[in-house]
């Protein structure tokens, strides 16, 4: 799905660098995590 901006500007390739980058941030914080696994 594509985001559009205020600017109406669609962002679909960016949410798709997005989505990745939110999930590196989950990784070390689920790695760091005395529960894993």
């Amino acid at each position: 799905m594509a985001v559009e901006t205020a600017s109406g500007i669609r962002v679909a390739p960016l949410a798709q660098d997005i989505i990745p980058m939110s999930s590196a941030q989950v990784m070390p914080k689920a790695l760091t995590s005395p529960k894993v696994g």
